[in-house]
């Protein structure tokens, strides 16, 4: 839920100033800088404590790496294969359908 909040906001930041603009130009400006300056400290905090984590705790680096993968290798993957084989295995078996184990003898 955050993330899609964060989307919006992100999305209607450009709107707001516009707004704030057509009262207040001087204002709209300084909204801006305000709002550059923090995302430019939240950066460079983000990244000092990243590096931080990474002397602290090595294992960090070669888990986002794996997560990378995972994550490529997923956006990579077509997913109509995958679809099917969840379709096929959530099919119920009709009437004439082998039942586990197989039945290999001849019914009478």
């Amino acid at each position: 839920m955050a993330p899609l909040v964060a989307v919006w906001l992100l999305a209607a930041w450009p709107f707001v100033l516009w707004f704030v603009h057509r009262s207040d130009p001087v204002l709209a400006v300084r909204l801006a800088d305000g709002a550059l300056g923090a995302v430019q400290a939240t950066a460079l905090w983000s990244l000092v404590g990243f590096v931080g984590l990474c002397l602290v705790h090595p294992p960090v680096p070669a888990w986002l790496g794996l997560v990378g993968h995972r994550t490529w290798r997923r956006l990579s993957t077509p997913e109509a294969p995958l679809q099917m084989l969840v379709r096929i295995g959530r099919a119920k078996p009709g009437p004439l359908a082998p039942r586990w184990p197989l039945d290999t003898h001849i019914r009478a």
